[in-house]
């Protein structure tokens, strides 16, 4: 059975993934650094404490994948790690893919080193805050996600 594993220290939207993870029958993994009151005790969920670094965290997510899962975050390189293990990897704004992923490795690093070196980064995108428009997408990709899995495990 596929797992929701969410990169919990930034997921602004924990409640609509249990709210899907408890409709469709799956059990959501959180993984943080930091203690989500919200979040403890709800049944299907399990917190995962990874101690103080990101890394730390990352790297504790990344060995408890399994092929089937889906991993959400919005950290580029833990979304590559999750591809790279055979897992399915869901930002906010859609799914990572083999097609995507590089150019958005390319360009964080690009931006890395540009800010590295002091010169300005001209940011492409805007930081957008959720709005239901935002919250449907990521809903419908998730339940793509779910279904693809589902397909390809049955």
């Amino acid at each position: 059975m596929p797992r929701i594993l969410v990169d919990a220290d930034s997921c602004p939207i924990s409640e609509d993934i249990i709210a899907i993870a408890h409709k469709r029958g799956l059990p959501a993994r959180f993984y943080s650094r930091q203690p989500h009151p919200r979040l403890e005790g709800r049944q299907g969920i399990e917190l995962i404490a990874c101690g103080e670094d990101f890394d730390e965290t990352d790297d504790t997510l990344v060995d408890d994948i399994h092929p089937q899962d889906i991993v959400i975050t919005a950290d580029i390189r833990l979304a590559r790690r999750a591809l790279d293990a055979g897992s399915i990897a869901l930002g906010y704004r859609g799914p990572w893919t083999a097609d995507n992923i590089g150019q958005a490795l390319a360009h964080a690093k690009l931006g890395a080193l540009m800010r590295e070196k002091g010169l300005p980064v001209e940011h492409t995108r805007k930081a957008r805050s959720k709005s239901k428009l935002d919250l449907g997408k990521f809903r419908h990709d998730l339940n793509t996600s779910i279904d693809r899995t589902l397909e390809t495990n049955s």
